[in-house]
């Protein structure tokens, strides 16, 4: 009886351990479409009680034969004031420029676009609270092509 209970209690164990590891790669791994684009896993990060601005990253792949893009961004008012495309980049003294990109950002047919800490990133000013962990908000996306996606951010 006592190898029996090692047995059955060895198997619970593993399947309550698989299930945990599928429940935290579900919450964290996630994608949305739209035409032949997909946009991957958005998140933002987690900011400070008095932060006025937040920013969010994720990565857009493009598997259609023709280039699209990406030609803004919105939050509903009641995370943010103003969602815009932007890059960080070297400046020619070695310090870090910021600037918006107001003209849409390409994403060329058959790449990957990452926004990421350092490059592109879509930036939120004015925000209404700061951005908790494990908070949830929508973003619309419009390309010029493809035409427009909802997606879901999650504050880590």
């Amino acid at each position: 009886m006592n190898l029996l209970m090692k047995l059955f209690s060895s198997h619970i164990f593993k399947t309550l351990v698989a299930a945990s590891f599928l429940t935290v790669s579900s919450s964290q791994a996630h994608e949305f479409s739209v035409g032949d684009l997909t946009i991957n896993h958005p998140w933002a990060r987690s900011t400070a009680p008095v932060a006025q601005t937040g920013v969010v990253y994720f990565s857009i792949k493009n598997a259609a034969a023709e280039d699209d893009t990406l030609l803004s961004v919105a939050v509903d008012s009641s995370i943010a004031k103003r969602a815009s495309l932007h890059e960080m980049s070297m400046g020619a003294k070695g310090l870090m420029h910021m600037a918006e990109i107001k003209a849409g950002l390409t994403v060329a047919a058959k790449t990957e676009v990452k926004f990421a800490p350092g490059g592109y990133h879509v930036m939120l000013e004015g925000l209404t609270k700061p951005l908790v962990a494990k908070q949830e908000f929508g973003m619309t996306m419009r390309f010029a092509k493809a035409g427009a996606v909802s997606v879901i951010v999650l504050v880590e």
